[in-house]
C-alpha cells in the first residue's frame, strides 16, 4: 500500500507540473498569436472598410462629375441656341439677349430634379463677357459675377487651348468664396469648328459631407480629394476651397505606387494608414487617412478583455485537471500493478472495473485480453495433444501403402514370369501412379512429371474404355521444368472421359496442351464430347466460381481445388457447346519471371 501511495503521488505531481508547463507556454504563445491576429485582422478590416468607402465615394463623385461634364456639352444639343451664342452682337443686341435667356432656361428646366444646389453654371463668350449664370438652381440676369472678366486668367487660356476637351480647374476663382468647397471644370464650345464661348461649372463638395462624411468617415480619420500633382481640392476636416498640397510622404508613395492601394506613413510624428484610389477620368485621387493610434486604441481593449478571460479559464482548467487526475490515478495504479504481476502469475488475475471512462474501458479490455489468453493457452495445449496423436496415426498408416506397393510388384513379376506382359504393364502403371498420388502430397512437381503421371492414368482409362477415345499431348519443352501442384489437371481430364465421352462408343478425341506466354503458364484440356447441357462461355475466378451452379458440381470441385492452391494467381476460361465438346483453359501466373532458355536448359 505504501508503494501505491508513492507511485500515485509521483505520477500526480509529474502530470500536474507537466500540465502547468504545457499550459503556460501555449498561453503565452496564444496571447502573442491572438494579439497579432487581432491586430492584423483589425488592420485588414480597416483597409477593407476604407476601400469600400472609397469605392462608394469614387462612384458618387464620378456620377456628379460626369453629370457636370454632360452639362458642359448640353449646348451641343441645342443648335439654335449655339447659333445665337455665335452672333457678334450678342452682348449689344437686346433682342438677341431676350431670346438667349429663355433658351438657357429651357435647357436647365429639369435641373431641379437633379440636386440644383450641387452645380453652378457660367457661360462666357470669347471676350470674357458673362452671358448666362445659373447659381444654386436659380438663374439671375444680373450678379456681381458679371464684373469678372476671365480672359486674362490661366484657367480661361488653358480651356481655350484644350480645344474642346474638358479642363479641370484646381484653384479658387475670384467669383468663388474661399469658404465654399467647390470643384470646377470648363470646356470650350464650338459651332462647327469655330470657337464661340466657354462653359464653367462648379461642383459643391458639401454633398460629400452630407452623403459620405457624416455616415462613413469618423472624426479620427480624414477624407481628401487631390489632383495628380498633390493639390488638395477637398478635405473632410476643413470646409474651405484652398487646402494646400498633400504631404510629400503621401504624394511620393502614391506617385510610385499603383493606381489604388494602401500603405503606412508617418506625419507630424504620428503613424497613419493611407488608403487611396484614382478617378482616372478626371485625374483625381481619393485618399482616406486613418491614425494608427486610433486603430490600436479601438482594438487593444478588446484584446485585453479576451486575454483576461483566457487567464481565468486557464486557472480553472488547471484546478479541475489536478482534481480529475488525482481521482483517476487509483484505477490506473491498480491496472499497472495487475499488468506487471501478470508477467509471472497465471492468467486468472483480473482488474476491478469501477468506471466507464477510458481507464475503465482499458481495464475491461485488459481483463478480456487475459481471458482470451487463458482460452488460447488451453486451446493450444489441446491442439498440441491432437497433433501428436495425428502424427502417431500417420506413422502407423504409412505401413499400409508400402505393403500395397510390395503386393502389386509381386503380382506384376508373377504376370511377367507367366508371359502376361499386358497385365504386368497395367500393374506397373497402377503401382507407379499410386505411389505418385499418396507420397508427399503437399510438395510441388515438374510439369514433365505431372504429364508422365497423366499418360499412365490415361493408359489405364483406355484399357477400361477400349477404343472409345484417343488422347494427344502437345507440351512445350520450355515448360517441362516448371513446378506446379500435383494432380491439378487430373479432375478435368477425368471429367472429359467419364462425362464427355459417356454416350459414344468411339471417335472421342482429347487434347492436352501446355505452353508458356510471358509470365503465365497455360494448360488446355479440349474434348469433342457431349458438352454441358447448356452453352457455357465464362471466365472463372475465385470470386465467381459459385456462379457455375449446382449442376456442375464436378467442375466446381476441380476448380475449387485449383483456386485453393493458386488463389488470385489463377483464372480459368470455360467454353462448352452441347453436342460439340468442352474446352478448359487454365492460366497460372508464375511467382518469378521465367526465362524459356533457362527452363529448356534445365
Amino acid at each position: 500500500m505504501k508503494r501505491t501511495n508513492r507511485l500515485k503521488d509521483k505520477l500526480v505531481w509529474k502530470i500536474a507540473f507537466s500540465y502547468l508547463a504545457l499550459t503556460a507556454v501555449p498561453f503565452i504563445v496564444s496571447y502573442a498569436l491572438t494579439s497579432t491576429y487581432w491586430w492584423n485582422s483589425s488592420m485588414a478590416t480597416s483597409i477593407d472598410h476604407s476601400e469600400k468607402i472609397l469605392h462608394y465615394s469614387k462612384e458618387l463623385v464620378d456620377v456628379h462629375l460626369r453629370q457636370m461634364e454632360s452639362l458642359t456639352l448640353s449646348l451641343y444639343y441645342e443648335p439654335d441656341l449655339s447659333a445665337l451664342l455665335a452672333r457678334p452682337d450678342l452682348t449689344t443686341n437686346a433682342n438677341v439677349r431676350s431670346v438667349v435667356t429663355p433658351r438657357f432656361e429651357k435647357l436647365f428646366r429639369n435641373m431641379s430634379n437633379s440636386r440644383p444646389d450641387v452645380f453652378n453654371y457660367y457661360y462666357y463668350d470669347l471676350n470674357g463677357n458673362l452671358i448666362y449664370v445659373y447659381l444654386n438652381g436659380v438663374w439671375i440676369d444680373y450678379a456681381p459675377q458679371t464684373k469678372y472678366n476671365p480672359v486674362g486668367e490661366p484657367w480661361f487660356r488653358e480651356t481655350v487651348q484644350a480645344g474642346g476637351r474638358i479642363h479641370i480647374i484646381r484653384t479658387t476663382l475670384p467669383i468663388q468664396k474661399p469658404t465654399d468647397p467647390l470643384f470646377s471644370m470648363s470646356r470650350l464650345i464650338k459651332l462647327s469648328t469655330d470657337p464661340i464661348g466657354v462653359v464653367l461649372m462648379d461642383f459643391n463638395f458639401n454633398v460629400m459631407k452630407d452623403v459620405i462624411g457624416q455616415s462613413s468617415f469618423n472624426d479620427n480619420s480624414a477624407f481628401v480629394i487631390s489632383d495628380l500633382r498633390g493639390n488638395m481640392i477637398y478635405d473632410s476636416r476643413l470646409q474651405t476651397a484652398e487646402h494646400g498640397s498633400l504631404p510629400p510622404e503621401i504624394q511620393q508613395s502614391i506617385d510610385t505606387g499603383p493606381s489604388a492601394g494602401s500603405f503606412k506613413t508617418k506625419l507630424n510624428g504620428q503613424q497613419y494608414l493611407i488608403v487611396y484610389e484614382t478617378l482616372d477620368r478626371f485625374s483625381l485621387k481619393l485618399i482616406h487617412m486613418i491614425p494608427i493610434s486610433y486603430l490600436i486604441s479601438e482594438n487593444m481593449a478588446y484584446i485585453l478583455n479576451i486575454n483576461v478571460i483566457l487567464i481565468i479559464l486557464m486557472l480553472l482548467l488547471i484546478c479541475v485537471s489536478l482534481y480529475y487526475f488525482n481521482r483517476k490515478m487509483i484505477p490506473l495504479v491498480n491496472l499497472a500493478q495487475v499488468m506487471s504481476g501478470s508477467v509471472k502469475e497465471p492468467f486468472d488475475t483480473r482488474v476491478p472495473v469501477s468506471t466507464t471512462d477510458e481507464i475503465g474501458r482499458l481495464s475491461f479490455s485488459f481483463n478480456k485480453m487475459m481471458s482470451r489468453l487463458h482460452e488460447l493457452f488451453n486451446k493450444d495445449y489441446k491442439n498440441r495433444l491432437a497433433m501428436a496423436e495425428s502424427e502417431k496415426k500417420m506413422l502407423e498408416a504409412q505401413i499400409n501403402p508400402h505393403f500395397l506397393y510390395n503386393t502389386l510388384d509381386t503380382i506384376r513379376f508373377t504376370a511377367i514370369r507367366d508371359g502376361n506382359e499386358k497385365v504386368g504393364k497395367m500393374l506397373f502403371a497402377l503401382s507407379t501412379n499410386l505411389r505418385y498420388t499418396i507420397s508427399d502430397t503437399s510438395g510441388k512437381v515438374t510439369v514433365k512429371e505431372e504429364v508422365q503421371w497423366l499418360e499412365r492414368y490415361i493408359y489405364l482409362q483406355q484399357l477400361r474404355f477400349q477404343d472409345r477415345f484417343e488422347v494427344f499431348f502437345q507440351i512445350d519443352v520450355h515448360v517441362h521444368q516448371l513446378r506446379i501442384h500435383r494432380l491439378i489437371l487430373q479432375p478435368f481430364i477425368e471429367n472429359s472421359i467419364l462425362h464427355g465421352f459417356q454416350d459414344i462408343e468411339s471417335g472421342g478425341i482429347l487434347h492436352v496442351n501446355s505452353y508458356l506466354d510471358k509470365d503465365a503458364l497455360y494448360f488446355e484440356i479440349v474434348d469433342n464430347g457431349c458438352g454441358f447441357p447448356g452453352e457455357l462461355n465464362q471466365f472463372v475466378t475465385n470470386d465467381n466460381i459459385q456462379s457455375l451452379g449446382r449442376d456442375k458440381i464436378g467442375m466446381v470441385n476441380a476448380l475449387s481445388r485449383l483456386f485453393l492452391y493458386y488463389g488470385e494467381r489463377c483464372d480459368v476460361y470455360l467454353r462448352s457447346i452441347p453436342g460439340k465438346g468442352t474446352s478448359v483453359r487454365i492460366r497460372l501466373l508464375q511467382e518469378d519471371p521465367v526465362d524459356p532458355v533457362e527452363a529448356e536448359m534445365e
